[in-house]
């Protein structure tokens, strides 16, 4: 801790101490991550944060389908289609997703519950 304390006056941080610094913020944050997972009655708002992180990665800026979500989503929504549906449906009421509402065809097969990750970036 002297070393970055130290490095706050200089105006110049050598490479040690920004690789030490790093890992000690890592370790803060595996630490943080343990304690917020392990907290009672959160697991929808995680749950719904994972699957958005798998949609966002799978489906950048394309459509996707409910089934899309409970045959491959993530641990949790998978082969469950009822919560699939619940989640999404939290997703689409805090703005991370829009429903399409009279359903659309993906290749070749019209789907019911269409929908698209927004950009939230603005």
């Amino acid at each position: 801790m002297t070393k970055i304390a130290t490095a706050k006056r200089s105006p110049e941080i050598d490479m040690d101490t920004i690789e030490t610094s790093i890992l000690l913020a890592k370790e803060y944050a595996s630490e943080a991550i343990k304690v917020i997972f392990d907290m009672p009655g959160d697991s929808d708002l995680w749950l719904s944060l994972r699957t958005l992180a798998w949609i966002r990665a799978k489906f950048p800026s394309q459509l996707f389908s409910l089934p899309e979500v409970y045959e491959n989503g993530p641990k949790g929504v998978r082969h469950n289609p009822n919560r699939a549906k619940e989640i999404m449906s939290f997703l689409v009421d805090c703005g991370y997703l829009t429903k399409f509402k009279n359903g659309v065809t993906i290749d070749g097969v019209h789907r019911r519950d269409v929908f698209l990750a927004l950009d939230l970036k603005d």
